[in-house]
């Protein structure tokens, strides 16, 4: 190997290697650096975000196939029947020998269902004990873990501003939205409440039916109860689906209904995207509220917006926007539903060709 080159200075003596300072980056080279990493970044950001996306759409689906076995254990204990319906779980709430139902604030309140509509409760008393106090557990167990939507960090209050009964802390206020609902149809029974029935007097035979609960002018099949012989092929019709009810779809505010019997359903059923629903943001067209469709269509797959779905068969899939607006998925097998008062916009579309006079029948 060579020696380093030495030089004689003046004085006789030998200096050592020359060291040279290094050349600094110049301002265009420091330029083209930072034009390509923003490159780079521009290129990979859409990629990262699609695997992200994707990533919560699997643990969605993995979250609804896992809440769907609970409910076929729940079926096959009670031969057939379905939870979150007030005609079954939702039995446990009804006040029993009592002139005066319960607040709807009240938290001691029996069973483990929060509300007449809850189908959460149920599957989660499967494998732990639930809270005693109905706030505390709703806000604990039945909007987290399995039953959360990855997607989902909309933060919803109360509709009103409950005040605790007697100084009690109640626990209601500010929470994750609901992220599955039902189909609101699917859980009841069909035909009108009795005359004199009322939600304050008998509120256990009056929230059962169809009519006047549920409300519009669709009908369900004469013989419907909530099971699953009854809905038509459980491989075609939805059991939950990602959901966002009371939305405020004026100011893109998200609230829920904390009374034990649930107007309308309550915060866990919903009349799903084919029916008029002021409450419901994915009965919203996304081209007229872009600011609403994260609240339900909250899984894009490209361009399109879609939910995730689960099946009373147990199979779940992605469904786009479009694809929701067909109505056989969301409603029993044979309901007639008047397409001009009953339908939105898109749904009209669809059904008019297989109408029969103003009605849409529910085909499969």
């Amino acid at each position: 190997m060579n020696a380093s080159p030495l030089k004689m200075i003046p004085g006789g003596r030998i200096a050592g290697p020359i060291l040279r300072r290094p050349r600094a980056f110049t301002l265009v080279e420091l330029l083209v650096v930072v034009s390509i990493i923003a490159l780079l970044i521009s290129i990979l950001l859409p990629s990262l975000k699609k695997a992200r996306d994707q990533a919560k759409q699997v643990k969605c689906l993995a979250n609804l196939s896992g809440l769907a076995k609970g409910h076929t254990a729940y079926g096959a204990e009670w031969n057939g029947w379905f939870l979150g319906s007030p005609a079954t779980t939702g039995q446990q709430l009804f006040p029993r020998g009592v002139t005066t139902p319960p607040a709807a604030t009240d938290v001691r309140l029996p069973g483990d269902v929060v509300q007449i509509w809850d189908w959460a409760g149920p599957i989660a008393a499967l494998s732990t004990s639930l809270h005693w106090n109905r706030a505390e557990r709703w806000r604990t167990t039945l909007i987290t873990g399995a039953f959360e939507c990855p997607t989902n960090q909309y933060i919803a209050g109360t509709y009103d501003s409950p005040t605790p009964p007697d100084g009690e802390y109640d626990g209601f206020g500010p929470q994750r939205m609901v992220s599955y609902n039902t189909m609101r149809a699917m859980m009841t029974r069909s035909g009108t409440a009795p005359a004199g029935t009322s939600p304050d007097t008998q509120p256990e035979i009056y929230f059962q039916y169809f009519h006047p609960q549920v409300g519009g002018s669709e009908t369900l099949p004469a013989s419907y109860e909530p099971r699953l012989d009854r809905v038509g092929n459980p491989s075609e019709k939805i059991f939950l689906a990602d959901g966002s009810r009371y939305t405020d779809v004026g100011r893109g505010i998200v609230d829920y209904d904390y009374d034990w019997k649930g107007g309308a359903g309550g915060a866990f059923s919903s009349n799903a995207p084919t029916a008029p629903d002021g409450y419901l943001a994915s009965y919203v067209r996304s081209s007229q509220h872009p600011q609403l469709a994260p609240y339900a269509y909250r899984h894009p797959n490209g361009p399109k917006l879609g939910l995730m779905t689960v099946y009373f068969d147990g199979h779940g899939e992605w469904m786009s926007e479009a694809q929701s607006r067909w109505p056989d998925p969301w409603w029993p097998k044979g309901t007639v539903i008047p397409i001009a008062t009953e339908m939105n916009y898109d749904t009209r579309l669809l059904c008019t060709p297989y109408h029969t006079g103003t009605n849409y029948i529910v085909r499969r």
